[in-house]
């Protein structure tokens, strides 16, 4: 059975009026809070990318030096005409270390908050 879901289409202001809702809620919560969604935009995307780099953040740097001490071994586990789905694709650096060891790979879906920023990277 193939099924396609279709999100449900925002109706004009439904967007203003959900930040709207979430910024209330948040600051009207203890402690203060606000969704991280609303920071993945264009520039907050970059700005995460920007600090991903530094030397104190060091868990980006991290997971790419094991994809890229095991990439090889990792690869060989993956079928013939695989898909690769990354949820929380971004910058997608860390899936480019695993796809150029795994040539079998027949599809690669990056999946992101903020798709203006990886439909940029992507290109």
């Amino acid at each position: 059975m193939n099924v396609a879901l279709k999100p449900r289409p925002l109706a004009a202001g439904d967007t203003a009026k959900t930040f709207a809702e979430d910024v209330m809620a948040g600051l009207s919560a203890e402690p203060k809070r606000l969704p991280p969604k609303y920071f993945y935009d264009q520039l907050g995307s970059r700005l995460f990318e920007a600090i991903t780099r530094l030397p104190e953040y060091y868990p980006t740097r991290t997971e790419a030096a094991i994809l890229e001490a095991n990439a090889a071994e990792i690869a060989k586990l993956i079928p013939a005409d695989a898909a690769m789905i990354e949820f929380g694709a971004g910058s997608s650096a860390k899936a480019r270390i695993l796809l150029r060891a795994a040539k079998q790979v027949s599809a690669y879906v990056p999946v992101d908050i903020s798709g203006e920023f990886m439909a940029n990277e992507a290109a």
